[in-house]
């Protein structure tokens, strides 16, 4: 997920009072690590989004959108696949943070989410291999 500045909120309908309600109460979540950390009006370009309704999933590609940015728990409690096969020798590194994003369509009010990847994390945590 890449954020710019908004620069101009013309065409804006949803209100900010109703677009912050939206990220504080997303229709789904991983457990986070604390409260909202960012909230605001971005030009926003993201994959793999998720979405809740029957219209077509949304695409943002440097378009306007209200952005609300939690921190993903990284002590969360997660399942791991059955024992067996060789541990991945490629892991991406470990980050120190990780995050999730609440994007609200500023016209239309549609509700999107974004989860950074945590597979180097959990794929590590599953094998016993340290974090640290």
């Amino acid at each position: 997920m890449v954020l710019d500045d908004a620069g101009s909120s013309s065409g804006v309908k949803v209100s900010r009072s109703t677009a912050k309600h939206a990220v504080e109460h997303p229709f789904a979540a991983p457990d986070l690590a604390g409260p909202l950390r960012q909230f605001g009006l971005a030009r926003v370009t993201a994959d793999d989004l998720a979405w809740q309704g029957d219209g077509p999933k949304p695409t943002y590609n440097h378009r306007l959108a209200w952005v609300g940015i939690y921190e993903i728990s990284k002590t969360a409690e997660h399942s791991c696949p059955a024992a067996g096969g060789p541990v991945p020798t490629d892991l991406p590194p470990v980050q120190a943070h990780y995050y999730f994003a609440v994007v609200v369509d500023p016209v239309t009010g549609q509700q999107a989410t974004w989860n950074e990847d945590m597979s180097a994390l959990l794929i590590r945590d599953c094998a016993g291999i340290s974090t640290h």
